[in-house]
């Protein structure tokens, strides 16, 4: 079968925005976020962020199998719930009522605020 060549001129094309989807992983005192930042720029406009999800993940005492066949307690993080900015709205997605909370919230937002003061 003979393969056609493609005649295109691609510099006809206009694109009416830019999408970027990134995956991110941080640490704070509070916890690990873990998720996909997804930004978005028309021409001749500041970058926006439309969609931010982090898996959050809180360091815990949790029982292993150690030497000896007898448990031992070591420190791991264990998955809490995932956050998630969508449109400017944050949301707490099966996220359990947790003593820390408010600080990983806090974290979230202050990474989000943190872009966009990065982007201006």
């Amino acid at each position: 079968m003979a393969t056609k060549a493609a005649i295109f001129d691609l510099a006809s094309v206009k694109y009416s925005k830019e999408t970027q989807i990134l995956d991110y992983r941080f640490e704070t005192v509070n916890g690990m976020f873990e998720g996909q930042i997804t930004i978005v720029q028309q021409p001749e406009q500041v970058k926006q962020i439309t969609h931010c999800t982090a898996e959050v993940s809180v360091k815990e005492m949790v029982q292993v199998p150690g030497t000896d066949n007898t448990p031992t307690m070591q420190e791991q993080y264990v998955k809490l719930g995932t956050l998630s900015m969508s449109q400017a709205r944050f949301e707490l997605n099966q996220f359990p009522v947790h003593e820390k909370t408010p600080a990983l919230l806090g974290d979230f937002q202050n990474y989000i605020f943190a872009l966009t003061k990065q982007s201006e």
